[in-house]
């Protein structure tokens, strides 16, 4: 027998007793079920292992490609695994051809080892670039958002290393869109949300945006030099930064969403203190009726417009959207006088504006002003920009011209002293709780009550709508519900035999508080003691927060939820229809201001028919219409084909219990409720 028929010899033994191994391998057990599965994932029998040694590198390579690929889609197990298993099979043929004694056996099987390992970790490599698809998938829908058009350069690294096209994507960290955009005014107001954390923010982004772009440089080499281990093992890196990178940016925009009122401003009155910039600030009033979707997509398609004119025109920009208005704060960057922004925000912007809002059924006015104009009122800054809302003009577009200054002014020291006012109230707890009847069919039939704030002044009682804006600015909502829950708490005695339930409005952020959470259920307890339901009234500016916590009172303490002023913001149906099915909202509650327009406008009674449709589909009942002013508007709304019940002046204005108690007496009749118990 010569030496070649005894080395064959001897490989095969050493490959049956290999095939004994690896089926007792962990690892191999946790992928294949088995000995079969790796015959036909690899193609050839166990005990012929050894004939690999006899193939050329190239050969063996494309068919560990194939192998990788089908171990890839069939069971996706960790590259560290695979490699972990081809190590395990080497190293057992190492030890027996060793101790036969042949040494360049040995050699050829650590060589053909790795390269196994390189070929299983291209299929590994090139199937891994799907996740980017996925990734782009989960992409917010505005195209212009800094996530997308970095997704957009990871799509066009894919284009290119599958060779579907040779423009070579941006290596250099500094030149690519995303640099730009850290660069923009709205990466700036999202930092202003961290406060003293925002240089370590800036640098954590930077650094992830910077090692996505390094890691592609590694990868573009270990490609060209065919080292698909490294390439794949810097992808997974590369991959990991972009992770990281979208966490940081989407930590941001929520921190900056929960107070993003107050963060506008406080980045305003940062802006404006820098004399070396030209900013303007812009207030672009919308009058609409809200319904569904169809609204939201105006509003960003406008959103996105005002930000295109800014680019085209080479000014920088941002905006803060609330329920009717778009406030800007633009910059010409280079403060060049080319530019005459005036006749832009005038003539350009809004002119196209106005056509946009116009075609999308809305009506626009903007109002403009220079911010240097208010450099002689640095306390009052902010508040004179925010009287802007409240401006009255003839004009579909006004610039405020210096000698108007002093009215903004005049109008802010009224403001602040109302603010003032009601924090102090707040704070001293002479704050009132009125309610106001929900009426059922029959006028007198008083189904529920709303509770409502009130603030006494010298000549009678403040309104919650003219103070409460200030409240949301002082960070002083959590404080003011948790002062109206205590106050409900006191009157349980006097409300049993009233109404079967009474409602509180809740500000959205309030649910982030454990400590109004634990109020919520001792108040619901309480007063099921005394055979009253608690409805809790939110809005749809949860929607944009975490809904988890009303999900949680509605399903482990049966409270019902009352969808409030529907209709007068950007009504996310997706979100109501989830809620509704999960019994959580059980009430909707008709904004006013569209109530108040229905005896005026036939296309408000047909938003209101839809809207009272869209409820009846999700089985969301009763309806209750707010401001019912007149017997006009009721018998209006009578006619429409829902379950309803009505609040409104026409019926009662808010009033202290005691004055309900004897209005209505003390054994009000109930033939319906506002909620099931």
């Amino acid at each position: 027998m010569n030496n070649s028929t005894m080395t064959i010899g001897i490989l095969k033994s050493i490959s049956f007793k290999l095939t004994t191994k690896l089926a007792s391998h962990p690892l191999f057990n946790q992928y294949f079920q088995n000995i079969n599965d790796f015959i036909s994932i690899t193609g050839f029998e166990s005990n012929e292992l050894f004939n690999l040694l006899e193939q050329p590198e190239q050969k063996i390579f494309d068919h560990f490609v194939v192998v990788g690929d089908s171990l890839y889609e069939k069971y996706q197990p960790p590259f560290v695994d695979v490699v972990k298993i081809v190590d395990f099979a080497a190293s057992e043929i190492n030890k027996a051809v060793r101790k036969q004694k042949l040494k360049a056996t040995a050699d050829m099987v650590n060589k053909q080892a790795e390269v196994i390992k390189n070929a299983i970790a291209k299929a590994y490599f090139y199937r891994s670039l799907d996740n980017v698809r996925l990734l782009a998938s989960q992409s917010p829908e505005n195209p212009n958002s800094p996530l997308t058009l970095h997704l957009h350069w990871l799509e066009e690294i894919v284009a290119y290393l599958t060779k579907k096209t040779k423009v070579l994507p941006e290596t250099n960290h500094l030149e690519c869109h995303f640099a730009e955009w850290l660069k923009k005014m709205e990466f700036e107001l999202l930092l202003q949300s961290t406060g003293e954390d925002k240089d370590a923010q800036h640098a954590r982004i930077y650094l992830s945006h910077r090692k996505i772009h390094q890691e592609f440089t590694y990868i573009l080499t270990f490609v060209h030099n065919s080292d698909y281990e490294l390439a794949f093992s810097h992808w997974s890196l590369l991959y990991q930064a972009v992770l990281e990178l979208r966490q940081n940016i989407q930590n941001l925009q929520l921190l900056y969403k929960n107070h993003e009122e107050r963060y506008f401003f406080e980045y305003v009155d940062e802006k404006s203190d820098i004399d070396e910039q030209l900013y303007y600030f812009l207030s672009i009033r919308l009058a609409k009726w809200a319904l569904s979707g169809k609204n939201t997509e105006n509003i960003d398609q406008l959103n996105l417009k005002i930000l295109e004119c800014l680019s085209d025109a080479k000014l920088d920009g941002v905006l803060f959207t609330s329920d009717n208005e778009i406030r800007v704060l633009l910059q010409n960057p280079d403060n060049s006088e080319d530019i005459d922004i005036p006749h832009f925000l005038e003539e350009k912007l809004h002119a196209f504006l106005f056509k946009l809002a116009k075609e999308s059924g809305m009506k626009s006015r903007a109002i403009a002003i220079n911010l240097n104009a208010l450099n002689n009122y640095p306390k009052q800054k902010i508040s004179m920009l925010r009287q802007l809302s409240f401006y009255k003009t003839k004009h579909n577009f006004e610039l405020i011209t210096q000698q108007k200054v002093e009215l903004l002014y005049q109008s802010a020291i009224e403001a602040e002293s109302v603010a003032a006012f009601a924090s102090k109230a707040l704070d001293d707890r002479t704050l009132e709780v009125f309610f106001q009847p929900i009426i059922g069919v029959q006028k007198n039939d008083m189904v529920s009550l709303e509770a409502l704030v009130r603030a006494p002044t010298n000549e009678g009682y403040l309104a919650a709508e003219a103070f409460l804006q200030y409240l949301v600015n002082e960070d002083k909502m959590m404080a003011l519900d948790h002062f109206v829950i205590q106050r409900i708490s006191q009157y349980t005695n006097q409300l049993e035999g009233i109404v079967d339930s009474v409602s509180i409005n809740i500000y959205p952020t309030s649910f982030q508080h454990e400590e109004i959470i634990n109020a919520l259920i001792s108040l619901s307890e309480e007063l099921q003691r005394h055979t009253v339901s608690l409805v809790v009234e939110i809005t749809e500016q949860l929607f944009m927060g975490d809904t988890s916590p009303v999900e949680y009172l509605a399903r482990e303490h049966n409270i019902a939820f009352s969808l409030d002023d529907f209709g007068s913001g950007y009504s996310n149906l997706f979100q109501l229809i989830g809620l509704a099915e999960r019994e959580v909202v059980k009430v909707l509650k008709i904004d006013g201001s569209l109530v108040r327009q229905i005896d005026k406008d036939d296309k408000v009674f047909e938003v209101i028919e839809t809207i009272t449709k869209i409820a009846n589909t999700l089985s969301i009942t009763p309806i209750v219409m707010e401001y019912v002013e007149s017997e006009h508007i009721l018998n209006k709304l009578q006619c429409l084909d829902a379950k309803m019940y009505f609040q409104g002046y026409f019926f009662d204005r808010p009033l202290p219990l005691d004055q309900l108690i004897k209005k209505y007496g003390s054994a009000n009749r109930r033939d319906a409720s506002l909620v099931e118990h």
